[in-house]
């Protein structure tokens, strides 16, 4: 019998590697331990349905100034602001933070990092897009691309050109500069983040096969080691950073391409099937309407022909004439 994947392996990879990655970093940490997490701005996001998958004792607490929505009874929410957070030093024993640093004007985002920092007891980890002309770049394909599609910029990436992505450097330099040890792992290539972005962002505008994009972006998710998604110069880095010096962070070696030619041949063919069954699916409807055009036109041609075989008859013309008489009769 074929086990049904859990629903969050059919999201776009760019919303579900980020947390897939957070999870499996939190698992090699703290195991089978009970532990309360704070995810700040994670409004509505599959890191409690992975926990509850892989039965994690974990206690999630989101804080956003995004009102909640229906998922949020998953989880603990709090509507509230990530500049001045109410919580006690230590709170929780694992501050996890992912694509929210960006959204930051510059003039918060260290205030940002202190408040993550200063709430979390055992760990930090703060993941997001940083600042560089390739990913900068990568960011303008997508937004032109969904420009093209609805008229008007892409709500968050839009947010990213105003606000200014963080630079790596900025954000080390100060963890170096509080003696604060870290780790990071870059993930997202971008040759892989707009490949399986802008089908995504198609699928809002036209109607491509949800079936077809489900497997589409499932293969993806459960091959992305293979798919070599990770790597210098990829479109996302997850900072590690432990308050215990003593935390062995050794694991993150796991975090490494596997770069299977076979997996990344299927992965192409599924990405060329998408596209492929789309056209012929458009030209299908195209000719059947061109068909239908021609048998509507068939078929007024037939009626005027019967108009005229009426007109030519001598009993319309006779009809004619007595409307004629008739009228004159009455004048």
């Amino acid at each position: 019998m074929k086990q049904t994947k859990p629903w969050y392996y059919f999201l776009s990879p760019d919303a579900f590697s980020r947390y897939f990655i957070v999870k499996m970093i939190l698992e090699n940490i703290f195991k089978k331990k009970n532990i309360r997490i704070l995810d700040v701005g994670g409004h509505d996001n599959p890191l409690w349905a992975m926990i509850k998958k892989d039965n994690l004792p974990y206690d999630l607490t989101v804080i956003d100034i995004i009102p909640k929505n229906k998922s949020s009874k998953n989880y603990h929410y709090i509507k509230g602001n990530a500049i001045d957070m109410n919580f006690d030093d230590e709170s929780f024993d694992c501050v996890i933070s992912t694509d929210v640093l960006e959204h930051i004007p510059d003039r918060d985002k260290e205030k940002f990092i202190d408040q993550c920092f200063r709430t979390a007891k055992d760990l930090l980890i703060i993941a997001g897009p940083f600042r560089s002309t390739k990913s900068d770049y990568s960011e303008q394909i997508a937004n032109n691309f969904y420009k093209k599609l609805f008229g008007r910029d892409h709500k968050w990436l839009s947010e990213h050109f105003k606000a200014n992505k963080p630079s790596k450097k900025i954000l080390e330099n100060l963890l170096n500069s509080k003696k604060i040890k870290f780790a990071s792992i870059n993930s997202n290539s971008l040759e892989n983040w707009l490949l399986t972005l802008l089908p995504n962002l198609l699928s809002e505008k036209i109607s491509l096969n949800k079936k077809k994009l489900k497997d589409f972006n499932s293969y993806f998710n459960t091959n992305f080691f293979e798919l070599n998604d990770f790597g210098p110069g990829g479109y996302r880095s997850i900072y590690i950073i432990p308050k215990k010096t003593n935390m062995n962070l050794e694991f993150i070696k796991i975090f490494k391409n596997k770069n299977n030619l076979i997996k990344i041949l299927e992965f192409k063919e599924i990405v060329i099937n998408l596209f492929t069954e789309e056209i012929l699916r458009r030209d299908k409807i195209i000719k059947d309407i061109n068909n239908l055009v021609i048998l509507k036109q068939n078929e007024i041609n037939d009626l005027l022909k019967v108009l005229q075989v009426i007109y030519n008859s001598k009993i319309y013309k006779l009809t004619s004439l007595i409307k004629k008489l008739k009228k004159l009769l009455e004048r």
